[in-house]
């Protein structure tokens, strides 16, 4: 699997890794959804020529300029495995970067994930995903429930990450100019 990310600033990812912590110490770590490249995704498919995708997200990106989009509370995907997520809004400029990236990458990817279309896409940052009893995801949404998700990230950057046969790894990072 392979996707085009934002890579979530430092202050985020550090707020993000707590929330984290907080869920596998309060309701144990099954589904919690850590990663190593806190981020959220615009594009996810089975495979990609790296070195052509690299080339227009550096060419997208130097086209950018950061800019802050707002988190605002709990979402959930639902389905056999659910996914409970930090919701992000979709402003302007997020619409726009995300229209660019699927019109410059079309039709290259392997096995697209039609979630992430233009039409379909809903911003998130996954915090769970479920497992088919469910069980935890209760507990998780209680836990959860109380705290205060508004904030601010600044998007600064296009990401290419890869995740295959237990190896995960950034293969591309653009930083948009000012960043």
């Amino acid at each position: 699997m392979n996707a085009v990310i934002t890579l979530l600033d430092e202050e985020f990812q550090h707020r993000l890794r707590k929330i984290w912590s907080g869920l596998r110490r309060d309701v144990g770590g099954t589904g919690v959804a850590t990663t190593p490249f806190p981020h959220f995704s615009y594009q996810i498919a089975e495979r990609y020529d790296v070195d052509y995708v690299s080339a227009i997200l550096a060419r997208v990106a130097a086209g950018q300029r950061p800019f802050a989009v707002r988190t605002t509370g709990l979402g959930i995907f639902t389905g056999n495995l659910p996914v409970l997520f930090l919701s992000l809004v979709k402003s302007i400029e997020l619409i726009r970067l995300h229209e660019e990236i699927w019109e410059e990458l079309r039709g290259d990817g392997t096995d697209l994930s039609d979630l992430y279309r233009p039409d379909r896409w809903t911003p998130h940052i996954t915090l769970y995903r479920g497992s088919p009893d469910n069980q935890r995801l209760p507990d998780i949404v209680r836990v959860l429930s109380g705290e205060d998700f508004t904030g601010e990230i600044i998007v600064n950057n296009l990401s290419l990450i890869f995740r295959n046969e237990g190896e995960k790894g950034i293969r591309a990072r653009h930083l948009f100019p000012d960043a």
